[in-house]
């Protein structure tokens, strides 16, 4: 079976500062700064890291883990 692993945005400091539309969740990242890199949130459970050979998509922004990555299908 295929295993692709779609990781979330890790929160770093000033990432969405220059935001000026956020949405509701986004702007709960600024302040909660969910999936903060090198937290519990932010790293993947030790019995679910990618093996070698799986596939790890680029971390993704918003909602959809293919809009935006190195996922979404290229034009024909």
């Amino acid at each position: 079976m295929l295993v692709l692993f779609v990781p979330h945005r890790r929160w770093e400091p000033g990432d969405h500062e220059s935001w000026t539309h956020p949405n509701p969740t986004q702007r709960n990242i600024m302040v909660r700064h969910g999936f903060a890199r090198d937290t519990w949130g932010g790293e993947f459970h030790p019995d679910f890291r990618p093996r070698p050979g799986e596939v790890v998509a680029h971390e993704h922004w918003a909602q959809s883990g293919f809009a935006n990555t190195d996922l979404t299908p290229s034009p024909r």
